[in-house]
């Protein structure tokens, strides 16, 4: 799955990069998981189809910290829970991406994104996405920038 704002060579670039890594990394796994930037690549002799995973997740912040952390996080919970809602509202096999921006100050901006595999339904993506962001104080609390990365 690439992130929704990923061109298709882009995308069918990083699927191939991300395959072969796990084929070399992982050839006698009999499931994995990767992540990029761009896209994230699974596979499982179970099916994984339909179901919400947050197991295993991928847990990624700056080392740089906010100045006003009250403040920020609300700001943060408030522009991700938008996000996490307009990407959750969509049918299945919909792109279930969104992203929002947020005014910090006048000279930084918040940038949010949410995203769900396409064969979740709405409630299954809202689900993992509220987990994903009540993952953020764990992962992320502070910190000026942050990803929490699960399998759906």
């Amino acid at each position: 799955m690439c992130r929704g704002d990923v061109s298709s060579p882009l995308c069918h670039q990083c699927v191939m990069n991300a395959t072969q890594k796990l084929s070399t990394d992982c050839s006698s796994s009999k499931g994995a998981v990767i992540w990029y930037d761009e896209c994230m690549v699974r596979y499982s002799n179970n099916s994984f189809f339909s179901t919400v995973a947050t197991s295993p997740g991928a847990y990624l912040w700056n080392t740089a910290n906010i100045t006003n952390q009250a403040s920020f996080m609300r700001l943060l919970y408030d522009t991700m829970n938008e996000s996490a809602n307009k990407a959750a509202d969509s049918s299945v096999g919909a792109k279930k991406y969104a992203t929002k921006e947020a005014s910090i100050s006048s000279f930084q901006t918040l940038h949010c994104l949410a995203q769900c595999t396409k064969d979740l339904s709405p409630q299954d993506c809202s689900t993992c996405l509220s987990d994903a962001i009540g993952a953020l104080p764990q992962c992320c609390n502070g910190k000026q920038g942050g990803r929490v990365l699960f399998p759906s």
